[in-house]
């Protein structure tokens, strides 16, 4: 049986949305391991990774290949 557009697309969201959410729920319980373990003055260090990490996610996910795919014709301008 097709399915729908729609429905492909709710689905596909679902499953989005559910990756979404197990991947923080691991960042959830990899935080909670690192309190235990790490010292207070560790915080600050485990901080500033944490914001690399967060400025090279945001990065990755500019959706440049969408730009792109929508030009008729590369130039180099």
């Amino acid at each position: 049986m097709k399915k729908s557009l729609s429905e492909s697309t709710v689905l596909a969201a679902s499953w989005l949305a559910g990756a979404k959410l197990i991947s923080r729920s691991v960042d959830v319980l990899t935080l909670l391991i690192l309190a235990r373990f790490l010292l207070p003055a560790d915080f600050g260090i485990v901080a500033m990774a944490m914001s690399a990490v967060l400025i090279a996610e945001a990065v990755a996910e500019l959706p440049l290949l969408q730009a792109l795919t929508r030009v008729p014709r590369l130039t180099r301008q």
